[in-house]
């Protein structure tokens, strides 16, 4: 954190350090006072508060830049400024929203039940998997680390080899 207050106080383009510093000791009192007046016991609540302010300050930052872009076409931004700019968004408007969801069900206002959604299982299925096709050596592997369960490696590897090849299975080799 360190770092990161000497590298925007060493950035020109700051306009007024007075309004940086208010800000800090504001926020900074804040977080304080609720560090001193919260429970250990609900730390992890705080915690998810706290992570989501960040995640929804990086998302409105990126807004604010997109309204302030310096182009000479107002709307349209350089390719690598633009792709940071959604990035920023995206992982700031999702970390808000996932740390708002743990801070309400560590604090139980909403139950512990999966949030469902109209129309959430044709979203499942049109989202991409990221799942890759297993082979045959990571069949014979989970086929070897079941028949492991209870046995000693003279009968996990005998039934491992029966149907697949010793390389596919490598934890029998003697």
């Amino acid at each position: 954190m360190l770092i990161a207050i000497a590298v925007t106080f060493a950035q020109k383009s700051v306009v007024s350090y007075w309004e940086i510093l208010v800000g800090m000791a504001v926020g900074g009192s804040f977080r304080a006072v609720a560090a001193r007046r919260v429970k250990m016991t609900a730390m992890p609540q705080m915690v998810a508060l706290f992570n989501g302010v960040g995640g929804g300050a990086a998302a409105l930052i990126s807004l604010a830049r997109v309204s302030r872009s310096g182009s000479s076409d107002p709307g349209r931004l350089h390719g690598d400024i633009s792709v940071s700019i959604m990035l920023s968004a995206l992982i700031g408007s999702i970390s808000f929203a996932g740390s708002m969801v743990a801070f309400a069900k560590l604090q139980e206002l909403i139950q512990g039940r999966p949030i469902v959604y109209p129309g959430q299982q044709a979203v499942n299925a049109a989202a991409p998997r990221g799942r890759r096709r297993r082979g045959s050596g990571d069949r014979c592997r989970r086929r070897a680390a079941v028949a492991d369960r209870g046995r000693d490696r003279s009968a996990r590897c005998s039934s491992a080899s029966s149907s697949c090849s010793r390389s596919a299975a490598p934890t029998c080799r003697s």
